[in-house]
């Protein structure tokens, strides 16, 4: 295994080259090229966390109303709603840790 930083490819990006079988029954190893750039990684990290913004501005302004809860609120929310259908104050945001599962409990 080989790892390296290449600054010649004008951002940063780090490599590595690894020997592994392309599947299970694979009857030779092959070379795989792996690379991860931190300039990439920053962009959509940046994008994750303004729409977690806007969902939090949303949520904030809706408390109370009864609203449409779509997959990606629930992804990121264990939302909380009354009798009536409508959004409580208080929700849960889900934890970044994916193989936990915990949810941290805020009032919002």
């Amino acid at each position: 295994m080989r790892g390296c930083y290449r600054p010649s490819w004008g951002t940063k990006a780090y490599g590595i080259t690894i020997k592994a079988k392309l599947y299970a029954e694979d009857t030779r190893e092959r070379f795989f090229h792996i690379y991860h750039g931190t300039g990439r990684e920053h962009a959509e990290r940046e994008q994750v966390e303004l729409r977690m913004e806007r969902m939090a501005k949303y949520l904030t302004r809706n408390e109370g109303r009864e609203i449409a809860v779509s997959d990606t609120l629930r992804h990121y929310y264990d939302l909380v709603l009354d009798k009536r259908g409508c959004l409580s104050p208080r929700r849960g945001v889900r934890s970044s840790s994916r193989s936990s599962g915990s949810v941290a409990t805020s009032a919002s």
